[in-house]
């Protein structure tokens, strides 16, 4: 673990993962070892082989083993409790049968069940964004600087064109 967290191409997901790892290896190299399986301790099975283990030292290891668990979820805690967005996002747009949703519109899409209870972090930033654009620019008319409400949520395209004619006066006649 000490080697993967110096490399020079670490991130915060890759950091959060090596971190992950090692802890769930602690959980795992505990359980085995409550259950007698010494293989991952290789000293130990040669001391368990030649003279055996007694029971009080299985259970200190195994409160060893849970202690530096539990020292490592103390220290890493800021690593382990963020909201990664981009492992969100990554698994959102490799969901085909969710792609395959997105065909019926926008609307229906981020309307699922599923949004929400599995993909917490972009559904959270994808309410606020929608909330904040039907709330505080709407009721605040910030038209010119935002757009018309009317035409971001259709996929009607306003005749430019036709507009401006409408608006322009009659061609003088003067010369």
């Amino acid at each position: 673990m000490n080697k993967q967290l110096q490399e020079g191409d670490l991130n915060l997901i890759k950091t959060k993962f090596v971190i992950s790892a090692f802890m769930s290896s602690l959980l795992s190299f505990k359980r085995n070892f409550a259950r007698g399986e010494l293989s991952q301790f290789q000293s130990l099975t040669q001391v368990g082989n030649e003279s055996g283990i007694s029971e009080a030292d299985v259970e200190m290891y195994c409160e060893h083993l849970q202690a530096l668990h539990n020292d490592f979820t103390r220290r890493f805690h800021d690593i382990l409790s963020m909201i990664l967005l981009q492992e969100e996002l990554l698994e959102l747009q490799l969901n085909v049968e969710l792609k395959a949703r997105l065909s019926q519109g926008y609307q229906q899409f981020w309307l699922q069940k599923e949004i929400p209870e599995f993909y917490p972090g972009v559904w959270s930033v994808v309410k606020s964004i929608v909330t904040d654009l039907l709330t505080k620019k709407r009721s605040q008319l910030q038209i010119v600087r935002h757009g018309d409400l009317r035409l971001r949520v259709t996929s009607i395209e306003p005749n430019i064109d036709r507009l401006v004619q409408s608006h322009l006066g009659e061609p003088s006649s003067f010369r």
